[in-house]
């Protein structure tokens, strides 16, 4: 126990020690949303976030448009672009050293988003802001001025030289329309005679001490709730401990009965679902083994052959939003044939054999996918229409075309 608490109270005095404490700076940071931001500290915020966006916008009709430098989509049209709001963020002890004044959070909203292909072709419209697009941008007030900064530059590209003016949705309070106290009472108070005033008493300063002590307290109070709940915590976390070992070493009795026997299989549970499956005798067709013993006698033994490869197995699908969605789509999904190197298995290129079910419209459209997707990612594919009878000489320059090497003869 004892060494529970004094893990967490390193944890707990270390970052006070070393200049911030990341406590306080969050309070700092939850009372700084409930301050009212005066209208022309927002409007120039507005400024420089519109001054910071508009490089990587330009217009489209009615809309706004981006272009990602990931992936194989040119343009990616935004409805319903605007600034949504301003708050003010804390400052830290370093930010105050820097010179930055005021620090604020200019709040981005997007209606709807869509693709637009480098065919021409649009796609469907999405609700709500792509990723590329920051949830907020921050902006700071320093010795330069009002500047803005956000990771933009890693997801966009700059397609506009001029000021764009993106609408914000959302009115700044002005400084003169907040409400004034009023230093005069509700009621006039009756006339008093004019007399001589009677000095009032000053209030006795209260001593350096005390306000040093107060400081002390004030500054400890925090530190003192979070070291006793440490100690609740450790004493919790070192009683369950205890009671798992003493569990984990005492053995179960052993039972004097015999176990029952096992029931027999129940051949109707069985009927459900085991007996709906039929073994394949081969893993490929004859019209695919027939191509198959045509590439193996050109490559082998240079390359090695992968057959039936899940389009999972070849790509992976980054953590962003629309992953789930993304991987739904290729897990499965797979390609005929993959040539990889000999010891390594580095991939060189797929191919697919493209029989009489490639004609039908779903496959088509799938086709249409898998081709941008190798596309997109620089890894050749090679398609390979169904024959009767397949040129040896044909297939090796097609090999040698899309592999960018020469094949062993």
């Amino acid at each position: 126990m004892c060494r529970h608490f004094v893990a967490c109270l390193v944890l707990t005095l270390g970052p006070s020690a070393s200049g911030e404490d990341p406590l306080i700076l969050g309070f700092k940071k939850a009372a700084a949303r409930f301050q009212q931001v005066p209208q022309e500290s927002a409007r120039k915020a507005i400024d420089a976030a519109n001054s910071h966006l508009s490089p990587y916008l330009k217009l489209q009709g009615s809309n706004f448009a981006c272009s990602p430098l990931a992936g194989s989509r040119k343009w990616v049209e935004l409805h319903g672009l605007r600034f949504s709001g301003t708050h003010f963020d804390a400052l830290s002890g370093t930010d105050q050293a820097n010179g930055v004044e005021q620090r604020l959070r200019v709040w981005i909203a997007v209606d709807s988003y869509r693709y637009l292909e480098a065919d021409g072709t649009r796609g469907q419209w999405t609700n709500g802001r792509p990723f590329m697009i920051p949830a907020a941008l921050f902006v700071e007030k320093g010795r330069g001025g009002w500047r803005a900064s956000s990771s933009i530059s890693s997801f966009l590209r700059p397609v506009n030289d001029q000021s764009l003016t993106i609408p914000a949705a959302f009115a700044p309070v002005p400084q003169a329309a907040l409400p004034k106290q009023s230093t005069r009472s509700a009621s006039p108070s009756p006339k008093r005679p004019k007399s001589s005033p009677t000095p009032t008493p000053a209030a006795p300063a209260e001593p350096p001490t005390k306000q040093m002590a107060d400081q002390f307290f004030r500054a400890l109070l925090p530190v003192f709730f979070i070291a006793v709940g440490g100690m609740v915590f450790a004493f919790f976390l070192s009683r369950a401990t205890r009671l798992r070992k003493r569990a984990r070493a005492t053995p179960p009795p052993l039972s004097k009965k015999s176990p029952p026997p096992l029931p027999p299989p129940s051949h109707q549970a069985s009927s459900d679902s085991l007996e709906l499956f039929a073994r394949r005798e081969t893993l490929m067709t004859d019209a695919e083994q027939k191509f198959f013993a045509v590439l193996q006698a050109l490559v082998a033994p240079s390359y090695d052959i992968s057959s039936k490869v899940r389009l999972a197995d070849l790509f992976d699908v980054l953590y962003a939003p629309g992953r789930e969605a993304a991987f739904n789509k290729i897990r499965s999904k797979h390609i005929d044939f993959v040539l990889t190197e000999p010891g390594t298995s580095r991939i060189l290129c797929g191919i697919e054999f493209d029989d009489s079910s490639h004609q039908r419209p779903d496959r088509i459209e799938r086709d249409r996918f898998v081709n941008q997707l190798f596309a997109t990612q620089s890894v050749p594919l090679l398609r390979v229409p169904w024959a009767h009878h397949y040129d040896p000489e044909t297939l090796r320059q097609s090999l040698i075309r899309i592999l960018g090497r020469t094949l062993a003869a």
